[in-house]
């Protein structure tokens, strides 16, 4: 099987989100080729232009050109459309693809659903496009409805995505994004030793990896874990993004230790040394509809954790404990670091991880895929 995958994120992101994984893994039996987003700010990059990189024998990564103003201009927006048209269907022909499939993990890439002739469109939707604060959502809400009735399948992430999306399209399936649980168990390797800027940090580390950013995470609560236990090194692995002002929150930007953005590949390196795994969201309409893999990725580590209660996790509390209010949470992560923390109890936490490995859920995409184009 050959595919085209319209992705949502660049491969090579520091943290791996759903496209990459499931990329990587139906590339392991069929040809994929992985466009990336055609970002407005990616201009300035001229080196990586129409840069194609192959990642293994199967996996091949196309940067695509993008001109700059797109996001102000319909006439340059249709331009870089035709460029980017183009330019796949170049490769498609220089790599001799069959184009057995197309999946489209972004609305902002609907329009091109059955543009290049695959025997089955796939939509995999895996945020709510619409809740996410300086995009145009009403243009994102019409190239969505578009999107789900011309695609043969879809694939959502959430019961809450489910419930919104299946009245659009019957092929609507729930598929949850998963863990890679040989990568972050790791952690439980006795030789696997810590990067030397969190392994100086005294213990206990509460720790959180990924970008911060204001629309999924609750800064004022994480402000308050910095502010109430001083004791404590509450330790971000990730970047904090532009629409976050520091200063809103000064015990976080003063006493938080923000160790910036890693290489995917170090995560396990990093988790080692959390002595507890948080999730400090917001409840919003964005996060109703979110499918956290970063508490798979936290349990496949064998980490305790403590969370906001989201409807998609709520289940997993005999390996969470979760709390809303910020006192709550403080003493939830106290009892945490109260608790047995054996090896036995570890690998249970790992065992749950498992049950949301990244190959069977990807299987299962697969298996759709291919009855479709039976059919």
């Amino acid at each position: 099987m050959d595919v085209l995958y319209l992705s949502s994120h660049d491969f090579y992101d520091f943290v791996w989100f759903r496209p990459q994984h499931i990329a990587t893994r139906l590339s392991r039996k069929h040809r994929v080729l992985y466009v990336q987003p055609a970002r407005a700010k990616k201009w300035r990059r001229l080196c990586k232009w129409c840069r194609l990189v192959n990642h293994n024998e199967n996996l091949h990564i196309y940067d695509p050109p993008v001109i700059p103003g797109i996001r102000y201009s319909k006439t340059l927006r249709r331009i870089n459309q035709r460029l980017l048209e183009r330019g796949i269907r170049k490769l498609i022909g220089r790599l001799g693809m069959k184009m057995d499939a197309c999946i489209i993990s972004t609305p902002f890439m609907g329009e091109f659903a059955k543009r290049f002739g695959e025997n089955v469109t796939v939509y995999d939707c895996n945020d709510d496009w619409t809740s996410i604060p300086r995009l145009p959502s009403d243009f994102l809400a019409r190239e969505e409805q578009k999107l789900m009735k011309a695609a043969d399948v879809v694939f959502v992430t959430s019961r809450e995505l489910y419930r919104r999306k299946a009245p659009f399209n019957p092929s609507t399936f729930l598929v949850p994004s998963g863990t890679d649980v040989e990568h972050f168990s790791k952690c439980l390797e006795q030789r696997l030793a810590a990067p030397d800027d969190i392994s100086s940090l005294p213990h206990p580390v509460i720790g959180t990896v990924g970008s911060v950013n204001n629309t999924k995470d609750n800064l004022a609560l994480l402000n308050h874990i910095a502010e109430s236990r001083p004791d404590w090194s509450l330790a971000i692995v990730g970047p904090v993004m532009p629409d976050v002002n520091l200063d809103e929150y000064p015990a976080l930007r003063d006493r938080a230790h923000l160790l910036g953005k890693k290489d995917y590949r170090e995560l396990p390196e990093y988790l080692k040394a959390f002595d507890v795994c948080v999730l400090a969201y917001r409840q919003n309409g964005f996060t109703r509809n979110v499918n956290p893999t970063k508490v798979f990725e936290y349990l496949s580590a064998g980490k305790p954790v403590v969370a906001t209660p989201l409807d998609d996790i709520r289940h997993l509390d005999s390996v969470i404990s979760f709390a809303e209010r910020p006192d709550e949470f403080v003493k939830a992560i106290e009892r945490c670091l109260d608790e047995d923390d054996s090896p036995d109890v570890r690998r249970r936490r790992v065992e749950i991880g498992m049950r949301y490995a990244w190959d069977p859920i990807v299987d299962e995409i697969e298996r759709h895929m291919t009855r479709q184009i039976g059919a």
